[in-house]
């Protein structure tokens, strides 16, 4: 547990949001879409740099997360499903307060937990 926050949850968070616009808004969204794989790969860079996993491991993770998503399909892009209220609300954050977030969390490197993820 790391007070500064959970840098694993909030990949897995940020892969998932993800992972649901390319499904559902892949074309519609992709300034969003970009702005969070970003952010995965800022994620990533630290989770490299602070434990033993490595960027293979992270593509196959995301990948997974992708797949899923995809089965899903076009169920999970209803707008009042779960799945879409989590993708709108981060989408509604100003990108600066975003990117402030994350810069924030990212600020000391340490071990990249999964707890206390929110």
């Amino acid at each position: 547990m790391d007070p500064r926050g959970a840098v694993l949850c909030i990949w897995m968070i940020y892969a998932s949001i993800h992972a649901i616009g390319e499904n559902c808004a892949p074309k519609q969204d992709r300034d969003f879409l970009d702005f969070l794989q970003s952010g995965i790969d800022r994620m990533n860079a630290f989770i490299i740099r602070n434990s033993d996993t490595t960027q293979a491991a992270l593509d196959e993770r995301q990948n997974q997360i992708r797949a899923r998503q995809a089965q899903r399909g076009t169920a999970s892009c209803e707008l009042e499903g779960e799945s879409m209220a989590l993708y709108n609300s981060l989408k509604s954050v100003d990108p600066s307060q975003s990117t402030a977030n994350m810069d924030k969390l990212l600020e000391v490197d340490r071990e990249p937990l999964l707890n206390p993820c929110l």
